[in-house]
């Protein structure tokens, strides 16, 4: 443009800026090129000028003609009309690109796409299009709470397959009552994603969960698991699913991540570093920014495969998007989908202490047992213990929740300790707390009707207490037994019970095996 004179400026330029009707080209693209003035001109785009524009940013700000024809047309609206608009006010550049042949593509100017990346276009709301409402969503802890949840579910009603192999229906529903509902909605068709699907590929993962018959059956002892600190799990969590897609592993379907892919630790580390990098970022910068880099700017960029190219980098970068919402890691601001690292996020990646404590008086205790907790002054840890321990009613600013007896027991069963929950009770309640409360709390705690059940299990007996005594010198420590059950019976691992025949043959005992 500085080769051109100011007559051939496009006028539609020039109004929309304000500028003078004569003036150096020089002085008016200083103008022009100005924060405040390119602001200017976006701002006064219609509706679907401003759909297009940004179909042509989250692009990666280049498109082949053809494609932005199609999706102007299917959208009712008139290319002949809209492209040069754009293009007169310098939003877009409409040009021929040198490939295998001539190839017409449209490309957005690099001024206009550095100064989207931080004053992003939102496309219009298109009508009959739900709105969200106004507000700042973050998970939490609330995901790694669900798998321990799931583990706790399969050990204690199991989990049926279909015929087809995937979970039956009755299952995907029950476990939806039971779990917690995280945020996923930062894109839509990805948001009636049931929490089972998101939790069994991680469980597989961890090497907890196979399949037998027709059935989903826990594989190893979940116990120390569950014990463990939950910041722990979410560490362990994250480290399995970042190096998920380095693994050569075909696990049975219902154990894939089909609906949301796993994601490419690279595309999640970009998307990190950008939101590190604006603090505040919307959802299309992240898309063109990735787009530009591993695509537009690739020395094997192609044109013609451009489009297959895109489909599948999209996918990568939805999925890493989702997954750092799902784990609590990023805070989302609806209904413009800016993003932020939550403080859970800032806990992971940049090792910051956790900022918000709890505070006397965060939470109020009711006659009822129902339970009213203010988000601002009751830590993560805090929110995540009585989402362990008690029933999750309602969420509207501050937490609503129900303590029962069910739910305390649950807790337990969970791996956490009643002293903790007790003792964050007395911490963060104002008023002291009923002596009614202690003692049904102590009563639920010490008196839980657990029933265990074992199946492969084989049990071992000999007539003498001296026979047994000698065979267990051979097979202790070697995770044969299950457990002692009397001086002269074992119950042993049904997968070593021919190790077991091989090691009392050595020890010239008589084998009796019924089958």
């Amino acid at each position: 443009l500085h080769k051109a004179t100011y007559a051939e400026i496009p006028t539609e330029w020039k109004e929309a800026i304000g500028a003078k009707k004569q003036d150096s080209v020089e002085n008016f693209l200083t103008h022009a090129l100005t924060s405040e003035s390119i602001q200017t001109v976006l701002d006064s785009l219609g509706d679907f000028d401003r759909d297009v524009l940004h179909k042509i940013y989250t692009h990666g700000g280049v498109i082949e003609v053809d494609t932005i024809r199609n999706y102007i047309t299917v959208n009712r609206g008139k290319f002949e009309v809209c492209i040069p608009h754009l293009t007169s006010l310098y939003l877009i550049r409409d040009i021929y690109y040198v490939e295998d042949k001539f190839i017409r593509v449209v490309v957005i100017p690099k001024e206009i796409l550095d100064h989207l990346q931080y004053s992003p276009i939102l496309p219009p709301v298109k009508k009959g299009t739900r709105v969200r409402q106004e507000k700042i969503s973050a998970n939490g802890l609330d995901f790694f709470l669900n798998v321990k949840k799931l583990l706790s579910y399969i050990s204690r009603k199991g989990l049926n397959l279909a015929k087809s192999g995937k979970i039956k229906q009755a299952d995907h529903k029950r476990t939806e009552t039971e779990l917690l509902s995280p945020d996923i909605e930062i894109f839509p068709e990805k948001s009636q994603v049931y929490q089972i699907e998101l939790i069994l590929p991680i469980l597989k993962l961890l090497g907890f969960v196979d399949i037998k018959g027709e059935n989903v059956i826990l594989t190893s002892e979940t116990d120390d698991f569950l014990k463990k600190d939950i910041f722990e799990i979410m560490k362990l969590v994250i480290h399995e699913v970042n190096e998920a897609r380095t693994r050569r592993l075909s696990p049975p379907e219902v154990f894939t991540a089909a609906e949301v892919p796993f994601y490419e630790k690279g595309i999640l580390d970009k998307t990190v570093k950008l939101i590190m990098a604006h603090g505040k970022i919307n959802v299309s910068v992240i898309f063109s920014h990735i787009v530009r880099d591993h695509l537009v700017f690739a020395p094997t960029f192609q044109i013609k495969t451009y489009e297959e190219d895109l489909a599948d980098l999209r996918k990568e970068i939805i999925s890493a998007i989702f997954y750092l919402q799902l784990f609590g890691l990023i805070e989302v601001e609806y209904p413009q989908r800016n993003l932020s690292l939550s403080e859970l996020g800032k806990h992971y990646f940049n090792h910051d202490p956790l900022t918000t404590p709890t505070e006397k008086g965060g939470i109020t205790i009711n006659p009822d047992f129902s339970i009213i907790a203010f988000p601002d002054r009751v830590s993560i840890q805090g929110i995540h213990l009585l989402k362990a321990f008690c029933e999750l009613k309602d969420y509207d600013r501050v937490y609503t929740f129900i303590l029962t007896k069910d739910s305390f027991q649950l807790g337990i069963l969970l791996g956490y300790e009643k002293e903790t929950f007790i003792h964050f009770l007395r911490e963060s309640s104002k008023a002291e707390l009923a002596q009614n409360l202690l003692f049904l709390l102590d009563d639920w705690g010490n008196n839980l009707p657990i029933v265990t059940i074992t199946e492969d299990s084989v049990l071992l007996r000999t007539k003498d207490a001296l026979v047994m005594e000698l065979l267990l010198g051979q097979i202790k420590g070697k995770k044969f037994v299950v457990e002692e059950v009397s001086p002269t019976g074992i119950i042993i691992e049904k997968s070593k019970v021919m190790e077991v025949i091989a090691i009392a043959e050595k020890l010239n005992m008589i084998i009796r095996l019924n089958r």
